[in-house]
This record gives structure tokens, sequence and C-alpha cells, in this order.
């Protein structure tokens, strides 16, 4: 069992805290769990407002729903990499320009989703099949310390945190 409580403060950049706090539990049982809801609502939203913003400058409901699937791939090679024993610093990423550089437009929203779970199902093995040591193991992202543990929870604390803001102001 890998509990949010057990994450020390120490293992990730006070930033990642507005995500961590977010979650409770168990990683693998919520990494489990969590998807199924979450793509339940989202096949819920009506075809016409996937490219929709509530306010000039915000990301469309499927830039938002793309934004989340980049972050858990990049936390989720950044926990397989610190887990390994990687000894470099992981870049960083502009979240911003990512969300540009991706043709949402383009993208067939039931595809998304596939690309969801297929991710999702990907990050819940991965975290399955690694040791306490793994992951406790603490490297570096971004310029500050990350454990392979605290990627796992900033990954369920973020679409938390950005399931909130869809279902409240779109």
């Amino acid at each position: 069992m890998v509990l949010a409580g057990d994450v020390n403060r120490t293992e990730y950049d006070s930033y990642f805290n507005t995500y961590i706090k977010l979650t409770e539990g168990d990683l693998l049982e919520h990494l489990e769990n969590d998807m199924e809801s979450i793509i339940s609502y989202l096949e819920k939203i009506p075809q016409d407002k996937y490219h929709y913003a509530y306010d000039t400058g915000k990301w469309t409901i499927a830039q938002l729903i793309q934004h989340c699937v980049d972050t858990e791939r990049i936390f989720q090679y950044r926990a397989f990499s610190i887990a390994r024993g990687e000894k470099g610093m992981l870049n960083g990423f502009d979240e911003n320009a990512y969300a540009e550089a991706t043709p949402t437009q383009s993208i067939d929203f039931q595809s998304l989703l596939d690309e969801m779970h297929a991710l999702r199902k990907s990050t819940q093995t991965m975290f399955k099949n690694m040791t306490k040591i793994d992951l406790g193991n603490i490297g570096q992202a971004g310029g500050n310390p990350l454990s392979s543990r605290a990627a796992g929870f900033i990954i369920l604390g973020h679409w938390n945190h950005h399931m909130h803001i869809l279902k409240t102001r779109y």
C-alpha cells in the first residue's frame, strides 16, 4: 500500500503541494478506480462543447484533457526514471507550449479518451510493479527533488484539480 499521507514534503517541490493535497488513500487503488469515473464524466460532454473555452485565453475542454494526458505521461516518465536510479536532471516543460502544439481540433475525442485509458493502464501497471525502494527513490526534475511515489500522487492530484475546473467553469 502506498499512501498519500506517507509522502514527505521533502520529496517534491512545494509547487506540487497544490496537487498532492487533493489526494488521499492508496496510490494504486486510485490509479485503478479514478480514471473510470473521469472517462464516464467526459463521455457525457456534448460533442459541440469539446472545443469550448470558458474565457478568452483559456484552454478548450479538449486542450484541458490533452494537457492532463501530457502531464500524466511526463510524470510517469519521471517516476520511472527516478525509480530506475536516474541521477541526471529531468527537464521541466512548458504546459502552454505543449497545449498550443497539440492539434486538438483534429483529434477525435473518443481517440483522446482511448489514449487516456491506455496511458492510465500503463501508469497503473508501472507503479504496481515498483518496489518500496523504487517508490522512495528521489531524483531531480525541473530543478527540484522528486520521488517516484510523489510523482504518482501528483498525477492523481493534477487530474483532480483539472476535473474540478472542468465541472465548475465549463
